[in-house]
């Protein structure tokens, strides 16, 4: 494989592996949002960082273990169960979120800024299950039960900014 593609493809889990930045675009959105008048769609947009929390409650609930690939902590909160992806789950619900209101009323605009954050979205929703993958983290049936329990827990919170 080409070292452009591994890199493309590995960097997809890049932004949840770091809290910090999580943090600061969470932070950032939700500001945008409320300085817009967005006042509900910043709470669900809040809410959507739970999802980590729900991901890991699901995690503890089936409790199968990690992959021998795996090079994480598993002392990490999260890390010592594999099923269902908490990387998926939370891309799911925060990305996905984010790029369902690209498309809601004016909340971005109709500028440059709304396709970049739709392209960077996409992206996200797309690879980070085959990074996760990839990477040895975690199994398909890891990931696509990342995704369907991500879909839910979006769908709730669409339903709330409605």
């Amino acid at each position: 494989m080409p070292a452009f593609l591994k890199v493309f493809i590995e960097s997809a889990s890049f932004f949840g592996n770091n809290i910090p930045i999580v943090a600061v675009a969470s932070l950032s959105f939700i500001a945008y949002l409320v300085v817009s008048g967005y006042l509900r769609e910043a709470g669900v947009f809040f809410l959507s960082i739970f999802s980590l929390l729900y991901s890991v409650l699901l995690k503890n609930i089936f409790r199968i273990p990690r992959l021998d690939t795996y090079a994480g902590d598993p002392t990490k909160l999260g890390d010592m169960y594999r099923f269902p992806s908490s990387h998926v789950i939370f891309y799911v619900s925060f990305w996905g979120l984010l790029l369902f209101l690209t498309f809601k009323k004016d909340v971005f605009g109709d500028g440059l800024a709304v396709y970049l954050l739709r392209i960077i979205s996409v992206y996200h929703l797309l690879f980070v299950g085959i990074s996760r993958v990839f990477i040895g983290a975690h199994t398909v049936q890891d990931v696509v039960a990342g995704y369907v329990f991500g879909a839910v827990y979006l769908a709730v919170l669409i339903y709330l900014s409605r």
